[in-house]
């Protein structure tokens, strides 16, 4: 995914989505107006594997508040009150993976996928 010169690109040949998500704290979540549903998808597997997700507002409308909301703040400044503060950093982590481990069953989660790849696609 991304430019293959860039640092945050990555092979998904030889890293698999779930080890990418791994390896990184906080996923920033772009407007479906730049990446379309795969900012949807994205952004819920990165909290999936207990990520901090940054999003924009038509992106953090469908997760339930676990996404900050990109509010015109520069990004370095919300990633900074979150590292400030571990406990909610650990809350923000938690919440995101439990919510996602127990509220999207097999069948919730490809209904509420296609939902969101719905909203997506009506911002296009």
């Amino acid at each position: 995914y991304g430019d293959a010169s860039s640092p945050l690109s990555f092979d998904s040949a030889s890293v698999s989505e779930n080890e990418f998500f791994d390896q990184i704290d906080v996923f920033i979540a772009p407007s479906s107006h730049l990446w379309g549903a795969i900012a949807v998808r994205s952004a819920l597997v990165a909290l999936s594997r207990g990520c901090i997700v940054i999003a924009a507002p038509d992106i953090a409308a469908h997760l339930n508040d676990l996404a900050v909301v990109m509010d015109g703040r520069p990004l370095a400044t919300i990633v900074k009150e979150l590292t400030d503060n571990p406990a909610q950093l650990l809350a923000r982590k938690t919440a995101g993976r439990e919510w996602c481990a127990t509220r999207t069953s097999a069948s919730e989660y490809a209904a509420a996928v296609s939902d969101l790849m719905k909203a997506s696609l009506t911002h296009a």
